[in-house]
């Protein structure tokens, strides 16, 4: 357990860290503990990754503006994962993905769907209220996000027309509309072709989410090269070489040791130039945190999101 000294206020490079920033790390890292302790039973191999890598190399615990916590895994390791911890997760803790976001639902809603295309873990007496359109039916309370690593392009074993698959089919989930728009063209070349695509996009989403899971699972272990497929073809994160995860080291992270890839430098590098110059930056400026209620407390008896309760400040 952490000392009660982990809760007070506190100024780290420059920054002041409240002590409401103290509590919702001191659950997000409650949950760390729960996934690592998971992890090593069950022989997964998993990382830190992105600001939570950062801070674990540069200050040995959160980068004093952030407020998540991020890690990834290799897709084999992440679909046992997600088996595994909706049978051994103990409330409040919760998994959640797509699917259990779908089962949550009394009405299914597309605007809830596309906000999940990874895992998380859950606190559900907590408050993290990412999407106020969502119904209280859909868990929201304080969590780690956990990212599959899945194989990319490598111009070897994975060939340019598999990751023109892997888009095309991306599109018809995320990018429906400009995807319409590209096949009404005359000059379109596809490598599904377009009467495919035009069956594919009457189909629910879940059932193209599916689809596109399935055929990023299907490519596993051809490449040299490894990406988050949503970071990759949403804000054009950069693959990494799989050799760089092929050893593991453990890192201090506020006074406890959780898994690194063993050649992080380069992982950082890759992705963020020079990682030890800090950026002050918010991650999730627009998330409703409350380290001391759960999520639905902020919901009214018809499930609808109403805002704080009169006594919260």
């Amino acid at each position: 357990m952490l000392d009660e000294s982990f809760y007070k206020s506190e100024i780290r490079d420059g920054y002041t860290i409240t002590e409401k920033r103290k509590k919702i790390w001191a659950k997000e890292l409650e949950i760390l503990i729960v996934f690592d302790e998971i992890c090593r039973k069950h022989d997964l191999k998993y990382y830190l990754e992105s600001g939570t890598l950062i801070g674990a190399v540069r200050h040995q615990g959160f980068i004093p503006w952030d407020d998540d916590i991020d890690v990834q895994m290799f897709r084999t390791d992440y679909e046992q994962l997600k088996e595994i911890c909706k049978q051994e997760l103990k409330p409040p803790l919760y998994w959640q993905d797509i699917y259990t976001i779908i089962e949550e639902q009394e009405v299914y809603d597309d605007s809830v769907f596309r906000l999940l295309p990874f895992g998380k873990i859950r606190n559900s007496e907590t408050t993290a209220i990412e999407e106020t359109r969502a119904p209280v039916s859909m868990n929201q309370g304080i969590f780690i996000d956990i990212f599959p690593l899945d194989d990319a392009y490598d111009g070897q074993g994975f060939t340019s027309e598999m990751l023109e698959l892997q888009k095309e089919m991306y599109y018809t989930v995320f990018a429906e509309d400009e995807l319409k728009k590209t096949i009404r063209s005359k000059d379109v070349h596809t490598v599904i072709p377009v009467k495919d695509l035009e069956i594919i996009m009457t189909m629910p989403l879940i059932e193209r989410f599916k689809m596109m899971e399935n055929m990023f699972i299907s490519y596993s272990g051809r490449s040299s090269r490894v990406s988050h497929k949503f970071g990759e073809m949403i804000w054009g994160m950069k693959s990494l070489e799989k050799k760089w995860f092929d050893q593991t080291v453990r890192l201090p992270f506020e006074g406890y040791e959780f898994s690194a890839p063993g050649d992080y430098d380069e992982v950082l590098k890759t992705w963020f130039g020079d990682y030890m110059t800090p950026v002050v930056y918010e991650t999730h400026e627009k998330v409703i945190f409350d380290p001391d209620r759960s999520y639905r407390d902020y919901y009214s008896e018809e499930g609808r999101y109403v805002g704080a309760p009169a006594d919260i400040d």
